[in-house]
């Protein structure tokens, strides 16, 4: 009788439900250790196939406007390392961050994550604080659905640090979601409070933790750092020719 049942279009349909239930939970229970990071390098394949006209026009556009393809920005990744961040040369916005696809690729960003960091601010955080980095910088920010207009640095960083130990697959879906509904109610990042409006370190100044002093020194560290970052990359580059 049972095996009748299965023979039936209900009886698929109750199959593929359990196959479609057991994969989530699956997926659920691995998500940190090896899922996350799959569904980054699919999704990322994913949109670079379906988006590969618009992404080969801009790229065009880019090079024939500006002689270059990418903007390139040194970053605060994973881990406090330094790493580069490409956007499409000439625009800005959204359009320009169609190439945050390819670091989803080369495994440098996640769908959903923390917010990018500036190496000044990076400069000014506390060890405490630092531990936000443990997270990929993603192009969903976790805080979507956590965040609030009067979000401070602090509190930030707080929930980045709560979002590394706790992320999971129904949480990220909300993130993008909810990054969704912000968007067509046209009210953009205000989920982000002031960490969208000011840098780190010009909310430190603000609240008179740190000095006018303490920022230029904060911006001659960033300087040095990414002065020293070029030219181990140079010389890593010129080392594989070799």
């Amino acid at each position: 009788m049972f095996e009748e049942f299965l023979a039936t279009p209900w009886g698929y349909a109750v199959i593929c439900t359990a196959i479609c239930v057991l994969s989530i939970v699956i997926i659920q229970l691995n998500y940190r250790l090896f899922f996350k990071t799959v569904l980054d390098f699919v999704f990322g394949l994913a949109a670079t196939i379906i988006l590969s006209p618009l992404l080969i026009a801009l790229a065009i556009t880019s090079k024939v406007r500006f002689n270059e393809v990418f903007d390139k920005k040194v970053y605060l990744g994973t881990n406090g390392k330094l790493t580069v961040i490409r956007t499409f040369c000439g625009f800005n916005g959204k359009l320009g961050k169609l190439a945050y696809i390819f670091e989803l690729l080369s495994g440098k960003m996640s769908i959903v994550g923390v917010r990018l960091m500036e190496i000044s601010d990076g400069a000014v955080m506390s060890d405490e604080a630092m531990s936000r980095f443990k997270a990929k910088p993603g192009i969903f920010c976790h805080l979507a659905v956590s965040g609030n207009d009067s979000l401070t640095y602090p509190e930030m960083f707080a929930l980045d640090a709560r979002y590394y130990k706790k992320r999971g697959l129904f949480y990220d879906i909300f993130a993008v979601l909810n990054t969704a509904v912000y968007l067509i109610r046209g009210e953009g990042s205000s989920y982000l409070g002031e960490t969208a409006a000011k840098s780190f370190c010009a909310a430190l100044l603000e609240k008179r933790e740190i000095s006018q002093a303490d920022v230029e020194q904060a911006q001659r560290n960033a300087s040095q750092a990414i002065e020293e970052y070029a030219e181990q990359k140079k010389f890593i580059e010129q080392y594989k020719k070799f």
